[in-house]
């Protein structure tokens, strides 16, 4: 929201042919940004991933636990 407004304040989207490299640089950031944000929660729902293969992956030195909270999921 705030990369809008500061767009507007300048006048970027009155004449987008004028700033079409800026636009497709910052389009393509956000959608990286928002598609790794959004792969672990995807690959999570998928059941991809689980927390169980996350914590043994992980080089932490207390173990997981097996009582992990996972929504819809019963032990």
């Amino acid at each position: 929201m705030m990369l809008g407004i500061w767009a507007a304040r300048r006048r970027i989207l009155d004449e987008p042919e004028r700033h079409r490299t800026l636009l497709r640089r910052v389009t393509e950031i956000c959608l990286a940004v928002a598609f790794a944000g959004r792969l672990p929660g995807a690959l999570l729902l998928s059941g991809a991933w689980t927390p169980w293969t996350a914590c043994s992956a992980s080089p932490s030195p207390t173990p997981c636990s097996r009582s992990t909270y996972v929504p819809g999921r019963v032990t």
